[in-house]
């Protein structure tokens, strides 16, 4: 019931872990814009990762890099397919997995996500405002995530349906050009708060 209700705020994992400096160095982007791309677990990513591909292809984000998480659940065929694709793009590095995109996200100037519980929180807590492209088919919990995010000023939301090339490109160009911070309005204590509540309830 609504009485035994506590909410606790949001749960992100801790971090950054790598200085963004270093990140940063090793990709090539001391003075460049970085672009972090993740699908989360990658399952149903392959369409936003080939849009933002053929961006790049199409020279629409020459002075940028590009740090692309595919994700490990990616069908074999379409990791297979991806990497032929970004094999001779400039400035674009793309992986399967990365062990601390925490870090990565906290060092990009523009992220670019599915809609995720975890990538966008993420993103969002890291002090972003990512462009969100939330599943198109199946559950509405990521695009509900995305519509709301949206109203509060704290991510963009670009759906499925309006995916290409050039919307994706419009969007990464809009955020890179915004001169403030997204509002800091969400509360990502949830993790200690929730052991609060839980070792008071034990106590009780």
């Amino acid at each position: 019931t609504t009485a035994k209700t506590t909410f606790t705020g949001y749960i992100r994992q801790p971090g950054p872990f790598e200085p963004a400096a270093e990140i940063r160095q090793r990709l090539g982007a001391e003075s460049l814009p970085l672009l972090v791309v993740t699908t989360g677990g990658g399952s149903d990513g392959g369409r936003l990762i080939r849009a933002y591909l053929e961006a790049v292809r199409e020279e629409e984000l020459t002075g940028a890099v590009s740090y692309v998480v595919a994700g490990p659940q990616l069908p074999e065929s379409e990791w297979s397919e991806l990497l032929a694709v970004a094999g001779d793009l400039p400035n674009l590095t793309l992986v399967r997995f990365c062990t601390d995109l925490v870090s990565h996200i906290a060092a990009a100037d523009v992220v670019i996500t599915m809609g995720g519980y975890n990538s966008v929180c993420e993103a969002v807590a890291a002090g972003k405002r990512p462009i969100v492209v939330p599943r198109g088919e199946g559950s509405n919990e990521q695009r509900l995530r995305a519509e709301c995010l949206a109203a509060l000023g704290v991510v963009t939301h670009l759906p499925q349906t309006a995916l290409t090339p050039e919307n994706l490109v419009a969007a990464i160009q809009a955020e890179l050009k915004q001169r403030t911070s997204p509002p800091a309005i969400l509360d990502f204590n949830g993790l200690e708060r929730a052991t609060g509540v839980l070792s008071q309830v034990l106590d009780d």
